[in-house]
């Protein structure tokens, strides 16, 4: 997998591997938990509905979209999504870098609980 997600009760971490460092300009995102707004699952045809432009990174349509987009109404995007049935989307607060993280793991929904649990002060890694 293209990214590992570390939620602790201080930092949200996104390790970004392999190729998708150099197309997603990254190699880890390192989120304080104070602008971690929430995390929850949603279809991949919803979360790509609200793109409007790639800012930098890879943007294949129907393929992989890895890099940084705007959005129609969330500005400031991350995403790291190939060909996934559902996302994990962690909404970040305006004084981050970015509005959103869109991101392809494994198990979206135990990652998201992990994040939310990590945002109430109960430490977990997935």
């Amino acid at each position: 997998m293209g990214v590992q997600v570390v939620a602790t009760g201080e930092v949200l971490d996104v390790f970004v591997s392999g190729m998708d460092r150099i197309w997603g300009l990254r190699s880890r995102l390192e989120i304080p938990m104070s602008r971690v707004d929430g995390a929850r699952v949603a279809p991949a045809a919803e979360a790509k509905a609200e793109l409007s432009i790639r800012t930098g990174g890879l943007g294949v349509p129907g393929l992989a979209l890895v890099g940084h987009f705007r959005g129609r109404t969330v500005k400031k995007q991350w995403w790291r999504v190939y060909r996934a049935e559902a996302v994990l989307i962690v909404e970040l607060s305006a004084d981050s870098q970015f509005d959103r993280l869109v991101l392809q793991v494994d198990e979206p929904a135990a990652v998201a609980a992990a994040i939310e649990a990590a945002r109430s002060g109960r430490d977990r890694t997935v």
